[in-house]
This record gives structure tokens, C-alpha cells and sequence, in this order.
């Protein structure tokens, strides 16, 4: 089996196991001020290529761009392409540190190990060739000049990130399982869209619904980070399940069960960490496997 890649994450309650879920990102809305934010040349050399500007040469093309002043703005007119693109962040490692501290709640959240072979992560086609697959993160010095395809500015990051060691599974936010939206959320979108409101309601109460991915509303929502598009992962997909240093003590043999009976019949490993007495660094005590290859770890 080829290595893991791993998902830090808050904990989010026991149901999370039973049907264990990622929150698919939008590059609008991730930690990193220059993502979906590509510099003044490749914006250029994309408007140019994709020849929409007729009768615009590059230079007057870069002056428009420059026009807008703010980044918002900047982004409104020229990062389309992104408007439908959806995240998800894995990391070669499940140890480090940082990441525990960034990204599961300062160790007391989990990391779960996803085999990167399994068919739900490998579902492009010759038409999206760049959607439905993993990339792994480029980390450079300097932004991205020259204009090969739309997917370069959403894989490309500065080096001062790499200690991430970011893949990304990038898809389509229409192929999301499940969308859900707050109430209030609902509300204020129907105000400010009288002429085209969401009525394509699938479930809910009285605090959150669920509307369908495939909405034409759903872009939008995507853009201003006012839905949360979720993934729904087969279990078969998941190999291993990693508790944090600060997990709660409570709830850990609960998660423990759910998941030897959830995931009956499948390969999983599952660890617990603790900080090492020694060294800046996590030691891992196993809880449970029945894992039949020891390239889990």
C-alpha cells in the first residue's frame, strides 16, 4: 500500500465516526492571504490566452487589472476560474507539531489517514482533468509568472508553508455530497436575491438546512464562505484514526468503540498520542488494529 496522507481535525462528536465527513474549503477562504490570488502576469497571460479581452494587447490588459486597487476587487473580476473549485487539505505526516496546534484544535482534536488510491479520490476525466484527483503542494520563493492551466495558483504556495507538506484533493464543489447552510444564512441570501431565491430545500430544522451542491445558488454561497460543503467518505477509503496529546480522556473509549464496530471488516489502525518525556516530539501508543500491513503507519 502507498503511504497515508492525513487530515488534521477539530473533534466534532462521536457521529463523526459513524459517518466520518471533510469539510470541502473554498480557496477564497483558507489561512493564506495569497490564495486564489495570483500575481498581475499570470492573471495577464490567463486573460490573454483565454482570449476574452479581444483587442486588449497584455499590457492594457495588466492596466484594467490594476484598475480594481483592492484585492477583493481584484479577485471578484478576475479569479472566476476558482468560484467552483473545492479543497481538501491532507499532510504526509500525521506528527508534526505545528499542524496539531494550527489545525486540530492545539492536539485535542484527531488526524485521520486516508489511502490516496481508493477510487473517491481518483475521479477525474479527460474533461476536468485537474478535478477529482490529489496534487501535492509546490512550495517557491517567488509566485507563479508564467500561465500553464487554471490549477497552478491553487497548488502553489510560498516556502515558508512547506512544513505542511500539503497535498490537495481539488474537486468540483458541485460533486459535494452534502451542502448546509444556516437559517439566518438562507434568509439574508433570499433578501439580497429576490429574483432567483433557494427553495430547493432537502432537510433541515430550525438553525441549519440542506440545499443540494448542484444548485446553481451554490457557487456563490462557495465564494462567500456561507455554506459548508461537506464530503462523505466511504470507510473503506480510511485507514487510520490518530487521537491527540490533549484529547479528552471522556470520550476516548466511546470513539473507541464506535469505530471497532463501524469499521468491522476493514483495515484501520488507530493510535492515541502523547508527548514525548524526553524530546519535542509525540510518541504514538497503538489502541486497536486490524490492520494487515504495517505500511498503515
Amino acid at each position: 500500500m502507498e503511504n497515508l496522507l492525513y487530515k488534521y481535525s477539530k473533534f466534532y462528536g462521536f457521529s463523526y465516526f459513524q459517518q466520518c465527513c471533510f469539510r470541502i474549503s473554498s480557496p477564497f477562504n483558507q489561512n493564506d492571504p495569497f490564495e486564489a490570488f495570483p500575481s498581475v502576469n499570470w492573471m495577464v497571460k490567463m486573460r490573454s490566452n483565454e482570449g476574452q479581452l479581444a483587442g486588449l494587447n497584455d499590457e492594457m490588459i495588466k492596466d484594467r487589472f490594476l484598475s480594481f486597487k483592492t484585492r477583493e476587487n481584484m479577485r471578484k473580476h478576475y479569479a472566476a476560474p476558482f468560484d467552483d473549485c473545492g479543497i481538501i487539505s491532507f499532510s504526509e505526516t500525521n506528527d508534526n507539531l505545528l499542524m496539531w496546534s494550527h489545525y486540530a484544535e492545539c492536539h485535542s482534536g484527531v488526524v485521520i489517514g486516508i489511502d490516496p488510491t481508493h477510487q473517491y479520490f481518483n475521479r477525474h476525466n479527460a474533461n476536468h482533468p485537474f478535478y477529482g484527483k490529489i496534487h501535492r503542494v509546490k512550495y517557491r520563493k517567488h509566485r507563479v509568472e508564467k500561465f500553464d492551466s487554471f490549477l497552478e495558483p491553487i497548488i502553489t504556495k510560498s516556502d515558508e508553508w512547506m512544513y505542511e507538506k500539503e497535498h490537495r484533493y481539488i474537486m468540483k464543489i458541485f460533486d459535494a455530497d452534502r451542502l448546509i447552510i444556516e437559517t439566518k444564512t438562507l434568509d439574508e441570501y433570499n433578501q439580497e436575491h429576490p429574483y432567483s431565491k433557494i427553495i430547493d430545500i432537502k432537510s433541515g430544522n430550525s438553525n441549519k438546512l440542506e440545499i443540494s451542491p448542484s444548485s446553481h445558488h451554490a457557487a456563490k454561497l462557495h465564494r462567500k464562505n456561507k455554506g459548508n460543503f461537506f464530503c462523505d467518505l466511504p470507510k473503506e477509503a480510511i485507514k487510520y484514526i490518530g487521537f491527540g496529546a490533549d484529547f479528552d480522556p471522556e470520550n476516548l473509549q466511546k470513539c473507541l468503540d464506535i469505530i471497532i464496530s463501524e469499521w468491522e471488516g476493514c483495515e484501520i489502525l488507530v493510535e492515541k498520542f502523547e508527548t514525548s518525556l524526553y524530546n519535542f516530539e509525540l510518541d504514538k501508543r497503538t489502541l486497536y488494529t486490524n490492520a494487515v500491513s504495517s505500511d498503515l503507519h
